[in-house]
């Protein structure tokens, strides 16, 4: 019999493609294209101690919690799935439904867009910076 070993990328793969389904099927729906090709890349984006020490973009357990309580509370638009901060609090969100991958910036005391930040791509070049690993 053979036995097929797999390779510690692939098995690291499975568990980001497992995890990602969890968390849309907790969510009740699948995230944006941009978000989800981030997250089968990585669980979160860490800016270190030269950057500030925050999640620009939050491991997938923290955007399902923040997004439960943010849409019961009323406080998030429902079509809008916020991933990540400023490092002040204010939530970097996208459009949940459709194609469109333009990030904004939520004001959690107007309720409203507080600033367009461009595409998904030009976010994670201006916001994410360094290697961005979590070192506790």
């Amino acid at each position: 019999m053979i036995r097929w070993e797999t390779s510690p990328v692939s098995r690291q793969d499975q568990h980001l493609r497992r995890a990602l389904a969890a968390a849309e099927s907790e969510l009740g729906a699948p995230l944006p294209r941009a978000l989800r090709r981030c997250y089968l890349e990585r669980d979160g984006w860490f800016n270190g101690p030269d950057s500030g020490e925050w999640w620009v973009i939050w491991p997938l357990g923290r955007v399902v919690e923040e997004n439960l309580r943010s849409w019961g509370e009323g406080t998030l638009a429902r079509d809008l799935v916020a991933f990540g901060d400023d490092g002040i609090g204010n939530p970097f969100c996208i459009p949940l439904s459709g194609d469109a991958d333009d990030v904004v910036r939520w004001n959690w005391i107007d309720s409203e867009v507080e600033v367009q930040e461009g595409s998904f791509d030009h976010f994670r070049r201006a916001w994410c910076l360094g290697d961005g690993a979590f070192r506790p």
